[in-house]
């Protein structure tokens, strides 16, 4: 796990193992979690349907870099878990997490989009609304033809970018 601390701003970035997707996507839609206890899960990014959508074109993209990989290098990622943290102490309304949520959730398509992959329809965001406030993105790791999105490894320019662009926002 990466953790960028920008003061009172803390951003992390982890991968999601392939085929762990749809079990990450159950916590972060569950309130019923024990970690979810006083939470409002809100302005989920998708509806069940596209979730399903987007569940099985993660699994293709999987199976493509499975199918297409001549390196021979085993594929262990297939998204990545992006949390941005809101201080407390900033007492964020709903509304101003949902104004930060459609802000970043911009910033982080343009940032596909300039690097050439158009994956606006893969990318995943909730709020926890909760005594610490957090953005939940899914991101994609591969591309449309399953090949690694090689901007996205990189904590140096991607990571910093965002949580530089998330300081900004909020």
């Amino acid at each position: 796990m990466s953790i960028k601390n920008l003061g009172t701003y803390y951003c992390s970035i982890e991968n999601i193992e392939k085929r762990d997707l749809k079990q990450y996507m159950n916590y972060l839609l569950s309130e019923k979690h024990e970690n979810h206890d006083d939470t409002e899960i809100l302005g989920n990014s998708m509806n069940n349907e596209e979730i399903e959508q987007y569940l099985l074109r993660s699994d293709k993209y999987i199976d493509t870099n499975i199918n297409n990989n001549t390196r021979g290098v085993k594929l262990k990622v297939s998204e990545k878990s992006l949390v941005l943290t809101i201080p407390p102490t900033y007492n964020a309304t709903r509304e101003q997490c949902l104004i930060i949520q459609e802000e970043m959730f911009r910033i982080i398509n343009n940032m596909y989009r300039n690097e050439g992959s158009d994956r606006s329809e893969d990318i995943f965001s909730n709020i926890h609304y909760q005594d610490n406030p957090h953005i939940n993105f899914t991101i994609p790791y591969l591309d449309e033809n399953g090949k690694t999105l090689r901007f996205t490894k990189s904590k140096g320019k991607f990571f910093k970018q965002i949580a530089k662009h998330f300081t900004k926002v909020v």
